[in-house]
């Protein structure tokens, strides 16, 4: 078992080491890149508070600039950050996260311009540059850029600064040229930093998940169910839910008829020895669960009742017990049952209809089953022998 774990995780690294273009890397990869984006959002409108508050005290005169940082950048800014909880992010994440590098592209090429006409630090002089050589790299180094949207923001920061070389510097061709040189390599490390950053961190992520369900997969394999029914009242729906459960914990880990027991074996060490070291014990009841009236009892009254002594070692061993209501049946009432099994009448019984509605039923039935599972520990079942 070790080692087929093994040789699956082994072949899971290689797989994800490539470009995680599939759905499944999205998938896993949505969770960490959510919180990602929305550090790096809220951090986007403290800083440009910050700057916000420097212009105030500052006494450079910057009016311009620094209204339009607290009345334009900061609201649009928090907008982007109070849309990164939405669902609409998580569903739209990419075509979001371009939407806010455009928007912080302009914003920051207007707050340029606008230091370029209030303050001494001028577009020719290299500010604009600077400018942007911080766009970048914060942009790189914060936002969860893979391929396509790094591209995507590379280019718009390149075109941005090379408008704003055009139209407001007075440098000379040589010098912008120089300028624009600077920010190209810039995204191009940026973009190389990321991806690799991306790439390392989503694709062991996905791996750590992808181990996990494994491993929750080994463990429905060693689980053990054991199905209850009685063969006159349920047969086939209990074929099918026992077929439904095999199918999600596998066939080895679902026993059912029991009771059919090889003739001069007691049955009731057999049916110990079946309800040993079992996870969980369902019992199928029908419209004639309690059994056909034999004179004054029903057949559960019989002492020598297969179904009845089932239900009794569990509830002797300690088992968990979920009761599987079908055909439109009720829970048996204390008074429909005998002493030892009225502590089975206080369990929450699933509802599991053999229409259309069974595989949403079955759906349901196996979540409660798989809690059940993370939170029990087998433990052996006795019986008393007086």
């Amino acid at each position: 078992m070790l080692s087929q774990l093994s040789s699956q995780v082994d072949r899971l690294f290689p797989a994800h080491l490539a470009i995680g273009t599939s759905p499944e890397f999205y998938e896993f990869a949505v969770d960490f890149t959510t919180i990602q984006l929305r550090i790096s959002l809220w951090l986007a409108v403290f800083t440009l508070a910050i700057f916000g508050i420097w212009d105030v005290f500052g006494g450079d005169g910057a009016v311009f600039i620094t209204r339009f940082r607290f009345l334009v950048g900061c609201p649009i800014f928090a907008v982007f950050a109070l849309a990164g909880n939405s669902e609409f992010q998580r569903l739209h994440r990419d075509g979001f996260l371009i939407a806010f590098s455009s928007a912080a592209i302009v914003l920051v090429s207007v707050t340029i311009i606008l230091i370029d006409k209030e303050l001494p630090f001028k577009i020719s002089s290299g500010n604009a540059t600077i400018n942007f050589y911080l766009v970048i790299f914060f942009g790189f180094a914060l936002l969860p850029f893979f391929v396509l949207n790094g591209i995507v923001f590379g280019t718009l920061a390149i075109f941005a600064h090379a408008s704003l070389l055009y139209f407001f510097s007075t440098a000379g061709l040589v010098v912008n040229s120089f300028y624009v040189f600077h920010t190209m390599n810039a995204v191009l490390i940026g973009m190389f930093v990321a991806y690799w950053r991306e790439r390392f961190i989503r694709g062991d992520f996905v791996s750590k998940r992808e181990i996990s369900d494994i491993r929750s997969r080994i463990s429905r394999r060693q689980t053990k169910i054991v199905i209850s029914y009685r063969c006159a009242d349920t047969d086939a729906i209990a074929g099918r839910i026992r077929d439904k459960l095999a199918n999600y914990f596998g066939e080895s880990s679902i026993f059912m008829d029991i009771d059919s027991i090889a003739f001069g074996v007691d049955f009731r060490r057999e049916i110990l020895k079946a309800l040993s070291n079992t996870n969980l014990l369902i019992v199928v009841m029908g419209q004639k669960w309690v059994g056909a009236a034999r004179g004054l009892h029903r057949k559960i009254m019989d002492e020598a009742d297969p179904v009845r002594i089932e239900v009794e070692i569990a509830l002797q061993g300690k088992v968990p017990i979920i009761p599987v209501l079908v055909q439109g049946s009720k829970m048996p009432k204390e008074g429909e049952l005998p002493a030892s099994l009225h502590e089975l009448c206080y369990k929450n019984a699933a509802t599991v209809d053999a229409g259309r509605d069974f595989h949403q039923h079955m759906e349901r039935l196996i979540r409660s089953i798989e809690r059940i599972l993370n939170e029990v520990k087998i433990i052996p079942t006795t019986i008393d022998q007086h």
